[in-house]
């Protein structure tokens, strides 16, 4: 194959998901298994990678597809794909870190993975809270292109029109989305949100004629429905997002978005339909303003094209805390993550959480945990509170770092 510029290797099946289109040259990796037979979704050249560990040069090298300018590794917590030995077949070669917030051990497993392939660059999309966990495995440069694989549902045509008052939410409710399943059904019962359907050009249709767009996040993470909505000029309307996740430069409180703590502020939000329709006009045309001059696909390619603020024309990301430093030698790096992914977890699946800390280690778990605004951190058993999940970690005084007890409280506090 000639005229090749760019190799992304996509983890979704695209039918459901479609890889993004970074380049007029890109010639698109799709997992084996989710290859359709005449299927036209892609809008890109494709061929097929296997499922799980395999060497991209080797299959590169059998399908006759030269070395490229830029690779493009899309990966999470699924995991469907390890290829290796990338450098040979790329001048360039990037990581796309997406869901990093459920599933058992999602960090370790990432980490477990990138510190044996040296790259260029961590592209980060839904969690740059997460990136002080990969400093010491890489010395690739991080980047922050939290809208790189967004659905363009841009109508330039519709943006302006007449709307109507509802509020939709588009989105699967499931099992793997607790929040959601406990937040949505009953304000789908009671017509405060319509739950819409369709192809990526319906669903467009439906945010254009809206006042607003509900979100409910997987785990406080950033996600393509963000930017999707933000496309139409729909107003926005999202459960807090802790700060750490950088989303001051994205998402601002009542100047792009409105933002819901608790299911009755999001149903109070709700009922003043007055306020959604002001908040349309002026945060919802913001966020779209915004999306368009910083975040867009076309943006990011013309980043690349240009190359004007980095050698890889990408947004340089450079996390400007001492988050990721082993501040205690004998609690290391992986001690914290083992500890963090383990509340990381219990915060996407309870609503509030009450953490009673007794360990010498107390103040930096406390500094790990505060990506996760659901979560509280006390240092007295009369903070906890009834009714929350309260939980209870302890240490020894003769125990070693990754020696702790965990007790969950859930049906209120026992001492």
């Amino acid at each position: 194959m000639k005229n090749i510029n760019t190799i992304v290797l996509w983890h979704c099946d695209p039918k459901h998901y479609l890889p993004p289109k970074l380049d007029d040259h890109q010639l698109t990796g799709i997992v084996s298994d989710f290859e359709s037979q005449n299927d036209n979704t892609l809008n890109t050249p494709y061929f097929t990678i296997p499922r799980g560990e395999f060497d991209l040069k080797e299959l590169l090298d059998s399908k006759s597809i030269p070395k490229v300018m830029h690779l493009f590794i899309f990966i999470d917590a699924t995991m469907p794909y390890l290829p290796k030995n990338l450098k040979k077949a790329a001048e360039k070669v990037f990581i796309c870190m997406g869901d990093t917030h459920h599933l058992p051990n999602p960090i370790t497993r990432l980490r477990n993975y990138i510190k044996n392939e040296p790259v260029d660059g961590l592209i980060f999309t839904n969690n740059i809270r997460h990136a002080h966990w990969f400093r010491d495995v890489t010395q690739a440069n991080f980047y922050f292109e939290p809208a790189i694989s967004s659905h363009s549902f841009i109508d330039s045509n519709n943006l302006y029109k007449n709307r109507s008052s509802d509020v939709v939410f588009y989105g699967q409710i499931g099992k793997f989305h607790p929040r959601r399943s406990r937040i949505a059904p009953l304000l789908i019962t009671k017509n405060k949100i319509r739950h819409i359907h369709g192809n990526n050009r319906s669903i467009s249709q439906e945010l254009h004629s809206c006042s607003a767009a509900l979100n409910i996040t997987l785990n406080s993470d950033l996600n393509n429905r963000i930017f999707e909505i933000a496309q139409t000029g729909a107003l926005l309307i999202i459960d807090k997002i802790s700060e750490w996740n950088n989303v001051g430069p994205i998402l601002i409180p009542e100047h792009n978005c409105l933002m819901y703590e608790s299911a009755q502020e999001l149903e109070d939000i709700l009922t003043d339909k007055k306020r959604i329709t002001a908040s349309q006009k002026k945060l919802g045309l913001n966020l779209h303003k915004d999306y368009i001059e910083k975040w867009s696909l076309l943006n990011i390619k013309n980043r690349l094209r240009n190359k004007s603020a980095d050698p890889c024309g990408l947004l340089k990301y450079t996390d400007n805390t001492d988050r990721h430093i082993d501040i205690n030698l004998d609690f290391n790096i992986d001690s914290r993550i083992k500890i963090y992914e383990y509340f990381l977890e219990l915060h996407r699946t309870h609503e509030k959480i009450n953490v009673l800390l007794n360990t010498k280690y107390a103040k930096i778990i406390r500094q790990d945990l505060a990506d996760l605004p659901r979560l509280k951190t006390v240092n007295f058993v009369n903070e906890l509170k009834q009714d929350e999940t309260n939980v209870y970690l302890h240490q020894e005084p003769q125990e070693n770092a990754s020696d702790f007890k965990v007790n969950i409280l859930t049906k209120g506090i026992h001492t």
